[in-house]
């Protein structure tokens, strides 16, 4: 589904619906509303006075309208005025959008409530919920003819109180096309979207910057020359090459430099230390950090933040084949350190490791966060409702825990006390890839990436709970990637970029 907005603060409605939020404290006197025609007004009160709407919590009721434009009327419940909140105003903008697409309207009118706080950011809130609430993948798909819904519906945010603006249109809008792009990669099949296609993906997003963004990659051999055998020993089971990718945006008087480093496993058998075959689809996600970090940049791209921000993309596949990893392997990074290989399918935290270490020696970023579908212990902790944090640094991972609470894109910090690095300590080297079972799994998995930090604040970001299969969220589809980070960390950026300017 796509959707095409416009801002306007007129109060006249020209199109073939119009989507109205309703507390249940203003339902007496909802139909009354001055912008609504007698057409429109009519069709509310009938529905309310024969009960069929009472402004619930993400109540949502379409009533037909008498006129040909507009001749639906959508309504949908806020509850209690006093209990709405942002995360709540998100959810129920998507359920709203979702129930609309079933009646094949092609033009929208969706008034801006006037009774929020500022602080809500109502229209710019709105305008991202409702076109994550309608993200549909459809790639793959031959047969139409089992989906009766529209497949473009022309938004006007409607908006005579004057409570938003233009800008927190596209705003909310760039935000949620960074956050469905990175859907898109998530949800794309393996054999499309390989090392070499990320690689790609991220030089197209380059040349259609305008020359916002630089695009570089470092090759295998370059890798090999610059010690990187973590990477490497991942890589080197395959046929497709490993790929070490950088964005670049670094705008005109822009101070501050942030790096985001994502892994970009684009499939995960486990090497020789293979998973089980059941689920072992669902290891195309395990790229879901380095599709993160490209949906910041094409969001980078239209908002034009001023903050230096690099984007890399620890890009290999790990596969079991006779020149594969092995356990008892013994492999040096790029920082020097010596890691014995215990398990092939810890691999993450191993071209993390690279990436980190040379972004961190390379660009000298004030800060790194970085963003990995790490460890399937964070889903038995957290569930699929909440990222896992390990951090060096108090202040940053406060920042970034606000703007998850702000996003909705929620995150949990866990502890990583001295006593923690002792469990990955190595018997031969002097790091283990894993530590003992069973024990501290997310946890010794961060601990072992602050090795390769070289000091710089830092926070990783466990999304193996929150980057597919999210359910009981109206916003994110319940069966395939949720896009988690990306609106995370677009708002750490928005606000870093307040704090700098």
């Amino acid at each position: 589904m796509n959707l095409n907005f416009e801002y306007s603060s007129s109060e006249k409605i020209k199109t073939d619906g119009v989507l109205i939020f309703f507390s249940s404290d203003d339902l007496k006197t909802c139909s009354s509303n001055q912008y609504l025609s007698a057409d429109i007004s009519a069709s509310i009160e009938l529905g309310i006075n024969s009960e069929l709407f009472f402004g619930d919590y993400n109540e949502q009721k379409t009533f037909a309208i008498s006129s040909s434009q507009p001749r639906i009327v959508h309504l949908s419940g806020l509850g209690e005025l006093k209990d709405v909140t942002p995360e709540k105003l998100r959810r129920i903008s998507a359920k709203a959008i979702q129930s609309i697409m079933d009646t094949r309207v092609k033009s929208l009118s969706v008034l801006i409530p006037n009774n929020l706080s500022e602080e809500f950011e109502s229209g710019k809130l709105i305008t991202e919920a409702l076109s994550l609430g309608s993200y549909q993948f459809k790639k793959y798909k031959t047969d139409e003819s089992d989906d009766s819904r529209t497949s473009e519906i022309n938004v006007t945010i409607l908006d005579p109180h004057q409570v938003s603006s233009k800008d927190d249109i596209e705003r909310g809008a760039s935000i949620a096309q960074g956050t469905n792009f990175t859907r898109d990669l998530g949800n794309t099949a393996p054999n499309d979207l390989t090392p070499d296609d990320l690689k790609q993906i991220a030089q197209d997003l380059a040349e259609a910057s305008n020359g916002k963004l630089k695009f570089s990659f470092l090759d295998e051999k370059k890798m090999s020359e610059l010690g990187m055998q973590m990477f490497l020993g991942v890589s080197k089971g395959s046929e497709v090459p490993g790929r070490m990718v950088f964005l670049e945006y670094f705008p005109k008087k822009a101070k501050y430099t942030v790096a985001l480093v994502g892994k970009g496993i684009t499939f995960d058998t486990g090497g020789i230390s293979l998973k089980p075959g059941k689920g072992m689809d669902e290891m195309k996600y395990d790229m879901c950090g380095a599709g993160a970090v490209l949906g910041i940049m094409k969001a980078l791209i239209e908002l034009n933040l001023p903050v230096n921000v690099v984007g890399v993309l620890a890009a290999a596949e790990n596969m079991p084949d006779g020149k594969a990893q092995k356990p008892g392997d013994i492999v040096k990074a790029y920082n020097g350190k010596t890691v014995e290989i215990l398990n092939t399918d810890a691999e993450g935290r191993l071209v993390l490791g690279d990436a980190l270490s040379y972004t961190a020696d390379h660009y000298k970023p004030d800060c790194m966060i970085d963003l990995a579908t790490l460890t399937g212990a964070c889903i038995v902790a957290l569930g699929h409702l909440s990222i896992g944090a390990i951090s060096n640094d108090q202040h940053l991972c406060k920042s970034i825990i606000q703007a998850g609470e702000r996003s909705g894109d929620r995150v949990w910090q866990l502890p990583s006390y001295p006593e923690y690095a002792e469990l990955i300590k190595g018997k031969h080297a002097d790091l283990q890839n894993i530590g003992p079972g069973g024990e501290a799994g997310t946890v010794t998995a961060g601990v072992f990436l602050q090795h390769f930090v070289n000091d710089v604040p830092w926070v990783h970001l466990d999304i193996a709970g929150t980057a597919w299969a999210v359910k009981g969220i109206d916003y994110h589809p319940a069966n395939s990637a949720s896009g988690s980070g990306v609106r995370l960390l677009i708002d750490f950026l928005e606000n870093l970029s307040e704090s700098q300017s």
